[in-house]
């Protein structure tokens, strides 16, 4: 931790809090991390870089600056309000990827919509739980496929014999 020295033996020791060192992936130098900027990245990938129509991957802004990614998931573990940022910028990429997959050239895709339902409708969550419900019963139930073996009948008035052609 960075200190500063006291003027007088009793003023107060300031202290940066230092979330750990990361390795630039530009200058290839290990830089220290004050936890200001930890919180200002967190600001600017909300407001600045999320609203970008070329924003579409969660590592991509850490990538743009120079930073590993590896880092960002060791401070969503370590800090609630990474986690928190990362949350909402997972969720809205997500929102911008599914837009822009349902609106294809301005009109709403079908098909888009039928795979991604579920996703925004408690009823149609519901109901695919069902169904795969009874998917798994039909399977514990011990019916694989039957097979049915029918015995040759024997020749009948109603059944007669088939004529073959010669």
């Amino acid at each position: 931790m960075a200190k500063k020295i006291a003027k007088h033996s009793t003023e107060k020791l300031h202290h940066t809090k230092l979330a750990n060192l990361y390795p630039d992936l530009f200058f290839f130098r290990e830089e220290p991390t004050p936890y200001a900027l930890i919180e200002r990245l967190m600001q600017e990938w909300r407001t600045e870089w999320l609203p970008k129509p070329r924003s579409l991957r969660i590592r991509q802004f850490f990538n743009e600056k120079g930073i590993s990614s590896k880092y960002l998931y060791q401070w969503v573990e370590k800090y609630p309000e990474v986690k928190e940022t990362y949350d909402f910028v997972l969720d809205a990429l997500a929102d911008k990827r599914d837009i822009g997959a349902t609106l294809k050239d301005g009109e709403l895709n079908g098909e888009q919509v039928r795979h991604t339902f579920w996703r925004y409708e408690q009823g149609e969550k519901d109901f695919i739980a069902w169904k795969a419900g009874l998917t798994k019963k039909e399977e514990g139930a011990g019916q694989g496929n039957i097979m049915v073996v029918l015995e040759q009948f024997p020749e009948s008035r109603l059944v007669p014999k088939k004529k073959v052609d010669e």
